[in-house]
């Protein structure tokens, strides 16, 4: 849950944080994209570190402008040469973006990029277009023991793969591509 009390980042029609270096560890940040009117404002971007990066993202609250025109995302690897994002215990919420709003997202940013990979572990998103979105075919989500709640399109966007991406929560139908269960009963409530 997102408290004031606590050290945050805020920023207006840019990314949160940019990370264009190789083996870097966010932890424990709360980070909020305030306003959505430009491309790629997302709370954490990933942008073109050399190939083989690896970046982790722990534990940190994501939350968004609740619209956005472009790309808007919790954590978007925007991915122009080959590397791995780690996420794990992450909540994203209010990433609404008319062109690829959701929770996390992974995108190849041209061919070099091909073959990237993102793996999210005991994540939730709450309020997003979409929750875990795989935008490309030639890159990768590994989604696993995470919750999509009241999302506004899809909770698992584009393909994951079903041996490695399970025990998620979905609001939708297990169609969805969840690879888990579908919540049918139960409450969950996220504080503003």
């Amino acid at each position: 849950k997102w408290d004031e009390r606590r050290y945050n980042i805020v920023v207006a029609s840019d990314a949160g944080i940019r990370l264009s270096d190789d083996f870097v560890h966010v932890e424990g940040l709360q980070v909020n994209v305030s306003a959505a009117t430009s491309t790629d404002d997302s709370a954490i971007w990933i942008d073109a570190p050399t190939a083989g990066w690896k970046i982790w993202i722990a534990d940190c609250v994501l939350k968004g402008a609740g619209s956005a025109s472009y790309w808007h995302a919790g954590v978007e690897s925007y991915a122009t040469t080959v590397g791995n994002a780690y996420v794990s215990n992450c909540i994203a919420y209010d990433f609404i973006g008319m062109h690829g709003g959701a929770g996390f997202l992974i995108d190849a940013g041209n061919t070099n990029g091909d073959g990237s990979k993102m793996y999210v572990y005991n994540s939730t998103v709450h309020n997003s277009t979409s929750g875990f979105y795989r935008y490309d075919t030639d890159v990768f989500m590994d989604v696993k023991n995470s919750i999509v709640q009241d999302g506004i399109a899809y909770g698992f966007q584009g393909t994951h793969d079903s041996a490695s991406s399970t025990h998620n929560i979905t609001y939708q139908n297990a169609e969805d591509g969840a690879f888990g269960v579908v919540a049918d009963s139960g409450t969950t409530s996220f504080g503003a």
